[in-house]
Order: C-alpha cells, then sequence, then structure tokens
C-alpha cells in the first residue's frame, strides 16, 4: 500500500475495519485521480488536469501531497490550483 492509501484510510476508514482505527469522516466519498507514471514522475499539464477533475466531479476538498523544489506562486500548477479555490 502506498501514501495514497495510507491517507485515504486517515480520512474514510469505516468502523469495524480489522484495524480498529476510525477515519476522520467515515462517510466521505473519496476519488482517486492518477498523476505520476510507472516511472514515478509527472508533468504540470497531468496535474491541472487532474485537480480539474476533481473540481469537474464536484469534490468538497481536493487534497495532494506533491513535493516540489519551487514554490512560485505563478508556477502553472499554484496559478490552477488559486482559480479552483477562487471559484469555490
Amino acid at each position: 500500500m502506498g501514501h495514497g492509501t495510507h491517507v485515504a484510510g486517515i480520512i474514510a476508514a469505516q468502523p469495524g475495519n480489522e484495524r480498529g482505527l476510525l477515519g476522520v469522516a467515515p462517510d466521505a466519498s473519496l476519488g482517486a485521480y492518477r498523476v505520476f507514471s510507472c516511472e514515478g514522475w509527472t508533468t504540470d499539464d497531468v496535474l491541472i488536469a487532474a485537480f480539474n477533475a476533481a473540481y469537474d466531479d464536484g469534490a468538497d476538498a481536493i487534497t495532494s501531497s506533491l513535493g516540489t523544489d519551487s514554490a512560485w506562486s505563478s508556477e502553472p500548477v499554484a496559478e490552477a490550483v488559486s482559480r479552483i479555490v477562487d471559484k469555490g
């Protein structure tokens, strides 16, 4: 199991599971959007498409665990995410 599975469990673990853990939002519906290739890399256009798809699918919250060596607000992914936030 990977990091996404771990995060999904924190969010939506169901009562009565074998580990005895309960997620913070067990009634939540989760969506998953593949953004990394088999080699473990991705591109801005793929990330932006995934964020837009989650928004278009009606997600109430969108989260990702991405690392980057840049945190500029003018980066394409940051601009796309800011537009989604501005839309509500």
